[in-house]
């Protein structure tokens, strides 16, 4: 069960995304599959690192963080997930 309801997406994470080929539908897909979600590092503008499944198995990684909304969050970015961020989820219970 995902930490919240709902993703937020605007001009700016978008663009982001799309720098990565990474689409929203891609990262909704993350959440609504089989998402887990880590602490991110220190300093970055995320919080929490969501990583998991796209809809056609391709891992991703999706720092995200928490809105003024409740419930709502808000991706920063995506990109492929790595080799030890998929070893990471694997192994997560």
């Amino acid at each position: 069960m995902p930490l919240f309801r709902e993703l937020v997406f605007d001009d700016e994470n978008l663009e982001e995304l799309s720098h990565h080929r990474i689409s929203e539908e891609d990262v909704v897909a993350v959440l609504y599959g089989q998402p887990k979600f880590f602490a991110n590092k220190r300093g970055r503008a995320g919080t929490k690192l969501m990583i998991g499944p796209d809809r056609g198995g391709r891992f991703l990684a999706v720092p995200i963080m928490e809105t003024s909304m409740p419930g709502a969050w808000r991706p920063i970015t995506a990109w492929p997930a790595s080799k030890d961020q998929r070893t990471r989820w694997r192994q997560a219970k």
